[in-house]
């Protein structure tokens, strides 16, 4: 759970293929976005095109150091 206007991130290993499981409560639309994400993943629409969901879904990339490299907790 995270708290309201809380910054976060997530993303796979490199190499690796990841599922996800997005809950949203209350109910918040925002699957159009994630629908941008799987059509660009399938090379059915450009990278470019994100940008417009981004600002319809107020869902933006973090511009934080490699959280990869981050030990987990």
């Amino acid at each position: 759970m995270l708290p309201p206007n809380l910054p976060h991130v997530f993303g796979g290993a490199e190499d690796t293929v990841a599922d996800m499981v997005v809950v949203l409560n209350p109910g918040v639309e925002r699957c159009g976005y994630f629908e941008q994400l799987a059509a660009i993943s399938r090379g059915e629409a450009e990278f470019t095109s994100l940008g417009a969901e981004q600002d319809r879904y107020d869902v933006y990339f973090e511009n934080i150091p490699d959280w990869r490299s981050t030990p987990a907790r």
